[in-house]
């Protein structure tokens, strides 16, 4: 489908997965959030505004600015610092 209407009816897609707005929105809210209060695992109950697992929420972290990982604690994701986001 064309970018402008999955747009136009309130969807964004990342990845190949098209994203209710709203559900993002949420979703990005929560991750400023945590990561201005240094938590450094995404909590699992918070995908579900997503609808996906950890390696799902990965691109959509990354769109929204953040550096993102699985490993055995869970799905890590952080702030680049400005320093090292200007070196990308």
């Amino acid at each position: 489908m064309p970018e402008d209407l999955i747009a136009s009816c309130g969807y964004r897609t990342i990845a190949g997965t098209a994203f209710r707005l709203d559900m993002l929105e949420r979703f990005a809210a929560i991750a400023r959030r945590l990561a201005r209060d240094k938590v450094k695992i995404m909590p699992p109950a918070h995908l579900s505004l997503l609808g996906v697992k950890a390696e799902g929420a990965i691109p959509v972290l990354k769109d929204l600015g953040f550096k993102a990982r699985v490993d055995e604690t869970g799905l890590v994701f952080r702030i680049p610092s400005r320093s090292s986001a200007a070196q990308e």
